[in-house]
């Protein structure tokens, strides 16, 4: 199934088997035509939706300004930074602020090697990503909130009855 415009921001993903409330399939974001992820990677894709539902819930909290002045590429490696460290100036609250602008990873080793953030602008929204290896970063930005659907159409999918 594909969540969205591929074109745009989109996310693809396959059942593959239900075992018990356990789904296992396939996933991946589609930004600006360019894959995220590695589908052929079986995962656990209710861990996926139930880390999607949570970033979600964070909606309206992401338009730090001090990164739309940054450059994509700067802009993303500070957040990995805050989150991730290692940093001399290592502070528990900078990690948390900045996990709210992390897509993945996160969602399962589907996406391992990727970094996707989300900016909340005034009028767009920027997605910024890195593939892990080439650390090449690239950016699109959105009209406002066309992150979003195609999330929650996923959650919904998978998860019926969760609306974050």
């Amino acid at each position: 199934m594909i969540f969205g415009d591929e074109r745009r921001f989109a996310i693809r993903a396959e059942r593959e088997m239900v075992r018990e409330a356990i789904v296992f399939g396939n996933v991946n974001i589609v930004v600006a035509g360019e894959e995220i992820g590695d589908r052929s990677i079986r995962v656990i894709l209710n861990t996926v939706a139930s880390e999607f539902a949570g970033f979600l819930a964070g909606q309206g909290y992401r338009g730090a300004e001090e990164y739309w002045l940054l450059s994509p590429s700067d802009a993303i490696a500070k957040i990995w930074a805050a989150r991730f460290g290692p940093t001399d100036d290592y502070d528990f609250t900078n990690e948390m602020a900045a996990a709210r602008y992390i897509l993945c990873p996160g969602p399962g080793e589907a996406f391992d090697g990727f970094c996707v953030v989300v900016l909340e602008g005034k009028e767009t929204d920027r997605v910024i990503w890195r593939h892990g290896q080439a650390q090449s970063v690239s950016f699109v930005d959105l009209a406002q909130s066309q992150y979003l659907d195609p999330l929650r159409q996923f959650v919904e999918w998978l998860l019926p009855g969760v609306h974050p």
